[in-house]
């Protein structure tokens, strides 16, 4: 993969990876209440689906299908998602 680009920020993924080890249980719904499936919003990438959520505690991971940007992935603890109603 290329260097990062400075929008890369928050992108924790590799390109083709949706970022769910076979390690880490896959979860529906986190202790911040996201869905997986609900639509939501970031800052940057704008709105999308929340296709997976994995890990928990501190290293609870949330995979997002963004309309405009494709799939990333963030730490919840860093992610700055917001639900859209």
């Amino acid at each position: 993969r290329p260097a990062a680009r400075a929008d890369e920020t928050f992108d924790f993924t590799h390109e083709g990876d949706a970022g769910v080890h076979d390690d880490v249980p896959v979860v529906r719904e986190t202790a911040a209440g996201f869905t997986v499936g609900e639509r939501v919003r970031h800052a940057y990438f704008g709105a999308g689906n929340l296709a997976a959520v994995a890990g928990s505690g501190g290293e609870t991971r949330l995979t997002v299908d963004f309309d405009d940007f494709g799939r990333k992935q963030f730490l919840l603890r860093y992610a700055q998602l917001e639900k859209i109603s």
